[in-house]
């Protein structure tokens, strides 16, 4: 297996055998931990409305796939 690194935030994979070669295209994602500390300080925040936290976790959670 061969780690083909090509764009920061993409991680190739390649792996041949007799059979079947493949390649696989991995998105590195950022740290899980950042993303739960954000959502637990959004959780707590008293002034915010349930439908403007939802808004808020869309745009977390879009932040961390990008």
């Amino acid at each position: 297996m061969e780690n083909i690194e090509g764009n920061q935030k993409l991680n190739r994979i390649r792996l041949e055998t007799e059979d079947y070669e493949m390649e696989l295209a991995i998105r590195k994602l950022g740290n899980p931990a950042d993303i739960l500390g954000k959502l637990y300080k959004l959780r707590g925040n008293k002034d915010l409305s349930d439908e403007e936290k939802n808004e808020e976790v869309k745009k977390i959670i879009a932040e961390y796939l990008r």
